[in-house]
């Protein structure tokens, strides 16, 4: 229940009335008092990155990154487009200046996989299309206007600018930001091949299918664009920290440099990206596309697009297996493999293998759109004091119990049902009443408070206030379910296993201030924080801050920071608690999920196997 890093008003429908009047002859005219209220606004336009099909699209007014029911929205056709209608009262809403169009989830069409991530674009035309490069532009319009009270002629001017911006750092027309870049490829690519180096560099270095670390980078591009000189010295001012990926990055883009200006179809060559992508995720050299790529087969090609989709289900890729599908499905292109094969009538022993990965690989998507649900959810189940929740790691789990006398427990065991040995929990020094104070994790317990709407209000020891919600249900019963966190480990659930999604949001706005490392003996010359900042090649990036009485070396562009501590220099971190937009979704499971996931591990082990080797056996 911890909370350790990182939600609109509801609109009422106006009638309006018309007065006929007249003097020998009649006339219809809409009266309003105030012409702005009696005026309704269609948007309209595509979704990017190929097309991203059955994608939600809303205008974000709480700025929450997710589609609320109260706000205007729509969903992407199989072409990638949408109209939103926004009623008269939603511009009168004092959020709709600086609320941007919101795109994602869908399929993008020419990779036939889910897309992951989030696109942003202001809403200055009625024809907005959504792409990687005006989520830049809206990235940075956001940074310059949140925080401001303007009118919507100094916001319009801030979108004006940044486009242009964006524009020349990227070598690229003002007016090609808002175009469909897709479509326009056929005459320019470059606009197309700039918004694709950017998206696929971020799901690179992302490593990640978490959509709100891929708008974290982002930010970071639109906060670099203004220093950079073109798109590889933005990418470089942008990921300094990830100097290792980025070689292997700049080879995929160029890559795609080369795969675009070769006019190859649009899904084999998101195809050959796609395994650009992989390879720098494995920690792989980026070989130079070579140009027989571009003169396969069709039926070479074929063989290519089914092994990437299996691959992507863990199922067997050898050629025997490639050549039987082959031979055996009519439509072999990104999206379509897995339908083929689920309709295939075939008693064929390869193809039940298959159709039960393609299940498994199901169930996983469901959580993961599960786990969406839960991040966009404003709904509160209730807890209740007694109740147990139990969070699951690869080698042990926490069990979380909400007591009867106001305080949460947490203890942690290993998987044989042992409690796990104290001395594996470090202590917290964190800054607390203008002094940096050491906090023992061993004590888990914190204080709590049952709310009217079922949510509660927790205070750790560490005088933090969070608000704890459960927002999202999947019920188990008699499934054989995989269990994520344990590898895919498939567990056959009870009746009423349930597996438990919490929000978990700051009460307050604030930063909190962290020491976790000691250099005292790496540096040991080093008595003050002036002398260490002079150290630093980037210098110009620091400042010393004395926040609440104790001076501490902040990082102005990152969350590191430098303090002493008893006489000893430390390293550490920021953490910015955002009440109104941060906040964790922790995935737990009931009593009764896990009694059967301790069950499975116990009678799948041998008496002398720790948790760990439990774990790596059942999954190799």
């Amino acid at each position: 229940m911890k909370r350790n890093s990182v939600y609109k008003s509801l609109v009422i429908s106006v009638a309006l009335s018309a007065l006929i009047s007249g003097c020998g002859s009649s006339s219809s005219t809409d009266r309003n008092d105030d012409p702005a209220k009696s005026n309704k606004t269609t948007i309209s336009g595509k979704a990017i990155d190929g097309y991203l099909q059955y994608a939600t699209v809303c205008l974000d007014l709480n700025k929450d990154g997710y589609c609320q029911a109260t706000e205007p929205s729509s969903q992407t056709k199989k072409d990638g487009s949408f109209k939103i209608d926004i009623s008269a009262d939603i511009k009168n809403d004092p959020a709709y200046q600086k609320a941007m169009l919101l795109v994602y989830g869908g399929k993008d069409v020419d990779t036939g996989k889910d897309f992951i991530g989030k696109l942003l674009a202001p809403k200055d035309s009625d024809v907005v299309n959504i792409t990687p490069l005006t989520t830049i532009v809206a990235k940075k319009v956001e940074s310059e206007i949140d925080s401001k009270e303007l009118s919507k002629e100094e916001i319009e001017e801030k979108i004006k600018k940044a486009k242009e911006e964006v524009a020349q750092k990227l070598g690229l027309k003002v007016e090609d930001i808002d175009k469909d870049i897709v479509s326009l490829s056929k005459k320019d690519k470059k606009p197309l091949i700039e918004a694709l180096k950017i998206q696929k560099t971020i799901e690179a270095i992302a490593d990640s299918e978490d959509s709100d670390k891929i708008e974290k980078l982002y930010k970071k591009l639109a906060q670099n664009i203004d220093k950079a000189n073109d798109s590889d010295d933005l990418l470089d001012k942008s990921f300094k920290d990830e100097k290792d990926i980025l070689k292997k990055v700049k080879k995929m883009n160029k890559n795609i440099e080369k795969i675009l200006k070769k006019d190859l179809d649009a899904q084999k060559a998101a195809l050959l990206i796609r395994e650009d992508i992989k390879k720098i995720k494995e920690n792989k050299d980026i070989p130079e596309v070579d140009d027989s790529i571009f003169n396969k087969s069709e039926d070479e090609w074929k063989s290519e697009f089914i092994k990437a989709d299996l691959e992507d289900i863990g199922a067997n890729v050898d050629e025997e297996t490639i050549q039987k599908l082959k031979d055996k499905l009519k439509d072999a292109k990104p999206g379509a493999i897995f339908k083929e094969i689920e309709k295939a009538d075939d008693k064929d022993e390869l193809f039940k293998q298959i159709k039960k990965k393609i299940e498994d690989h199901k169930n996983i998507e469901k959580i993961k759109k599960e786990f969406q649900k839960a991040k966009e959810s404003v709904k509160r189940l209730p807890f209740k004091k007694g109740e147990k929740f139990y969070d699951l790691s690869k080698d042990s789990y926490t069990k979380i119990e909400l007591g009867s006398d106001g305080k949460i427990y947490e203890t942690k065991f290993s998987f044989d049902g042992s409690p796990k040995d104290k001395e594996q929990y470090s202590s917290d020094i964190v800054l607390l009443n203008g002094e940096w104070k050491e906090i023992d994790n061993n004590d888990e317990s914190y204080n709590y408070s049952i709310k009217d709407d079922g949510s509660i209000i927790v205070e750790t020891n560490e005088d933090e206030k969070m608000s704890v919600s459960i927002v999202n249900e999947v019920d188990l019963s008699n499934k054989e379910f995989p269990i994520k966190e344990l590898g895919g480990l498939k567990v056959k659930m009870p009746k009423g296993a349930k597996m438990i999604f919490i929000k978990v949001k700051p009460f307050e706005n604030k930063t909190r201030y962290y020491l976790d490392i000691d250099l005292s003996n790496k540096d040991k010359d080093i008595d003050n924080l002036d002398d260490l900042k002079e150290k630093l090649s980037d210098k110009e990036d620091w400042e010393i801050e004395n926040i609440d009485g104790v001076d501490i070396l902040t990082n102005k562009k990152g969350d590191e920071i430098y303090s002493f501590y008893n006489d000893k220099l430390y390293m550490g971190y920021k953490d910015r608690y955002q009440q109104d937009s941060d906040y964790e979704i922790d995935v737990n499971y009931n009593q009764e999920a896990m009694d059967a996931i301790k069950e499975y591990i116990k009678n799948n082990s041998s008496k002398d196997s720790t948790s760990k080797t439990i774990t790596k056996k059942m999954f190799d």
